[in-house]
């Protein structure tokens, strides 16, 4: 017969954790975790800026091909609103369908247009806008070059109004411009009554949203990649960013971070 003292004695060995041992356990579970995930996200948003840098290089690349074929032009930074005669604008995140296309002969890849953060979070990107789909195409970057003329509304060409210059900053039209002056960057944009772009915001995706007019800093953006003419890309830090309105109609309601 088994004795009372070594029943005793394998009840005690098969007993369970008690809840103290399971909840040092769940503890130490969470302390791993809270300190291997802050650098697996930096390790992935590295990977992303890498990226994006890499095509916004491309941009560059792309511009001093057509430049060699175009007198050292840059390629036209004008959009088309698909409206008729007399409707053509400038907006640094939209791009009439020839330029686009300009780009993509020269580059030869379509994802050179935006980051890799906004294929994901714009349904629109790289596409003609729905409503008017002979228009213009919604980019993943802002396009800083090819900008410089402001359409005579009600005429059928450009009067040599240099809308950039005169909302404070430079847009290359030449390949011979400064090769520090800026070709395209991140898409720290927003509408100050509405929508907000940040595509690197909190290691989170592209945000594309009413925000009240909040800014991209104030939505937790960390800066971007700013494209040059020289064919360099730098990351640029929020802080270290300017706004600048960013469209040909005079107004500064839209503006963009560079």
């Amino acid at each position: 017969m088994v004795s009372a003292r070594l029943i005793a004695h394998r009840r005690e060995g098969g007993r369970g954790f008690t809840l103290i041992e399971l909840l040092v356990v769940v503890v130490i579970i969470g302390l791993l975790i809270a300190i291997i995930l802050p650098s697996l996200l930096r390790a992935k948003e590295q990977a992303v800026r890498a990226s994006c840098a890499a095509r916004l290089r491309m941009w560059a690349q792309a511009e001093h091909l057509y430049g060699a074929e175009n007198n050292t032009a840059l390629i036209p930074g004008t959009r088309d609103m698909g409206d008729g005669p007399g409707t053509r604008s400038e907006h640094v995140i939209f791009l009439e369908i020839s330029s686009v296309n300009q780009f993509l002969d020269y580059g030869k890849n379509k994802k050179m247009l935006g980051c890799p953060r906004a294929e994901k979070t714009l349904p629109t990107l790289f596409t003609a806008q729905p409503s008017k789909p002979n228009a213009d195409y919604l980019l993943g970057y802002s396009y800083l070059a090819g900008h410089g003329y402001k359409y005579s509304w009600g005429d059928q060409g450009y009067s040599p109004i240099n809308w950039p210059t005169t909302n404070g900053w430079f847009s290359p039209l030449s390949t011979n411009d400064p090769p520090g002056s800026v070709v395209a960057s991140d898409m720290n944009d927003w509408e100050k009554s509405g929508w907000t772009l940040a595509p690197h915001a909190f290691y989170k995706y592209l945000t594309f949203a009413s925000t009240g007019g909040q800014t991209p800093k104030q939505v937790g953006s960390a800066g971007g990649n700013v494209a040059y003419l020289d064919g360099s890309v730098q990351w640029v830090p929020i802080d270290k960013m300017k706004a600048y309105a960013t469209t040909s109609n005079g107004g500064t309601d839209y503006q963009t971070n560079w």
